[in-house]
């Protein structure tokens, strides 16, 4: 950044990087990666829904059918777990 008798001039890009994809270290998330992150960007939207009163729209009906639901939400997550970690103890893998 340059300050010049008020004026502020930024560089808006970094000449010395690579731009070909190919030849980055980092290789591009796997599907595994991008799955895990979409239910994690999922569930925060989710918490920030219900932090923001959404729970408080939905009546005594509607609050229990939000319960149901997301009990069936839950009670898949134990499939990835033994998936897990029968892949881990078919490697080996100490603590699986």
């Amino acid at each position: 950044m340059i300050v010049c008798r008020g004026l502020v001039l930024e560089r808006v890009f970094e000449y010395t990087l690579c731009m070909d994809p190919d030849l980055l270290s980092e290789p591009a998330a796997t599907a595994l990666e991008a799955a895990v992150d979409g239910v994690r960007t999922a569930l925060g939207h989710l918490i920030k829904v219900v932090e923001d009163g959404a729970l408080t729209d939905l009546g005594a009906p509607g609050l229990v059918g939000f319960l149901a639901e997301f009990e069936q939400v839950r009670n898949t997550m134990p499939v990835i777990d033994r998936a897990a970690i029968a892949y881990g103890i078919e490697q080996g893998v100490r603590g699986s």
